[in-house]
């Protein structure tokens, strides 16, 4: 398991941990405050979390986003609460259906891969009406070794 935390001026933290088919995410509230953030699966907390990826020793970044069009069937604006010096885990598997880059990432299958994602909640009338974290929170970069299974099905 590797892991990597950065912490920005907000009481939020990022946690970056490559699982072998995934990658896990802590989001960990340092503050005496509750936190809140939105759910992944609506389109409020749909485009919240992305990766950045680069080559080893390049500054050629790869953005890996959610797909950008999705059907919602059922959707509200829900919200995760993280309370004072607690935390919550996401796994997430970006080699599955649902995650898109605009690049082709075939060329990152066999590099050392620098990783860091990236939480970032845009200012709503729905943010403000919930009292939702409003900001950019990333963890630092984060060394990926081949074969990255969390990214590709297979080598």
């Amino acid at each position: 398991m590797t892991r990597n935390t950065n912490r920005s001026k907000s009481n939020m933290e990022l946690q970056l941990f490559i699982q072998p088919d995934s990658l896990e995410l802590i989001f960990k509230n340092n503050g005496h405050n509750t936190i809140k953030i939105w759910e992944f699966h609506n389109s409020w907390g749909w485009h919240t979390i992305f990766l950045q990826l680069k080559k080893m020793n390049s500054n050629e970044e790869f953005t890996l986003t959610k797909l950008k069009q999705i059907g919602w069937t059922k959707n509200f604006p829900s919200f995760i609460e993280i309370h004072s010096r607690e935390s919550h885990k996401l796994n997430i598997f970006p080699r599955e259906k649902g995650w898109e880059s605009e690049k082709d990432l075939s060329v990152l299958k066999k590099q050392s891969l620098m990783v860091k994602a990236v939480l970032e909640i845009p200012e709503t009338p729905e943010a403000k009406e919930f009292g939702i974290f409003v900001g950019k929170v990333e963890s630092e970069w984060l060394l990926s070794e081949p074969p990255h299974l969390w990214l590709f099905k297979e080598n």
